[in-house]
């Protein structure tokens, strides 16, 4: 869960900073070009990351349930596996937010 608990973070993190300087940027009316980073690239990598650490937590958790079978232990259901699928779906609905300029 704490897995869960960082990719939250850092897919709404991102995406925060995706919408806030979409503001900004409608506010103004010029797109800023002289940073070496933007703040569209920047959610983009930060949204990612939290989608990537999903993807290794949910790998993890397989191969521990898979050993606990293998070992003759009796696996309840995960409910953080749940709760790590609806984060990760937002999270592919935020990145397509930023990458489509939603």
């Amino acid at each position: 869960m704490s897995w869960v608990r960082t990719a939250t973070s850092l897919i709404t993190f991102g995406f925060t900073i995706y919408k806030f300087f979409q503001l900004e940027l409608g506010a103004t009316g010029r797109p800023q070009t002289h940073h070496f980073l933007s703040a569209r690239v920047f959610a983009m990598v930060m949204i990612a990351t939290g989608l990537f650490a999903l993807l290794v937590a949910t790998i993890q958790n397989c191969q521990y349930r898979t050993n606990w079978r293998r070992r003759g232990l009796e696996v309840p259901l995960s409910l953080s596996s749940l709760v790590a699928g609806s984060v990760a779906a937002l999270g592919l609905l935020a990145l397509a937010a930023a990458i489509l300029r939603w």
